[in-house]
């Protein structure tokens, strides 16, 4: 878990390059860019919420059917450092739409950890 939290503190500066890069290019002016990064980190949000449940429904499954809480303890601490993470990674994020950026990436990469959880 520490080492997952250092290299999100390493990669800090890139966090946000994808949402703010895409964001960048659909839209020319400040405004524009703005409202994007806004929706795009509300849809994260959205996203991981929803793919945060139905993680949790499959870990409840495992966890029946092989009578083990590890998976349910590995899902917990997952969602914990999550949590964590992205508040280190984005508060170092000194502009507004820099940190929705940085945080509609890291929901995105929470989302793909979770799929990979799931299976």
């Amino acid at each position: 878990m520490r080492a997952l939290l250092l290299l999100l503190c390493l990669t800090a500066p890139l966090a946000h390059a994808a949402t703010l890069d895409s964001c960048s290019q659909k839209e020319k002016d400040i405004g524009g860019i703005r409202l994007c990064v806004e929706a795009e980190r509300t849809r994260a949000a959205n996203l991981l919420r929803e793919t945060n449940l139905a993680t949790q429904e499959a870990v409840n499954q495992k966890t029946k059917t092989d009578g083990r809480r590890t998976a349910l303890r590995d899902f917990r601490a997952t969602q914990a450092g999550h949590v964590r993470a992205r508040a280190v990674l984005c508060r170092a994020q000194a502009d507004g739409v820099d940190r929705q950026a940085c945080e509609a990436d890291a929901d995105l990469k929470q989302v793909e950890h979770l799929k990979h959880l799931a299976n």
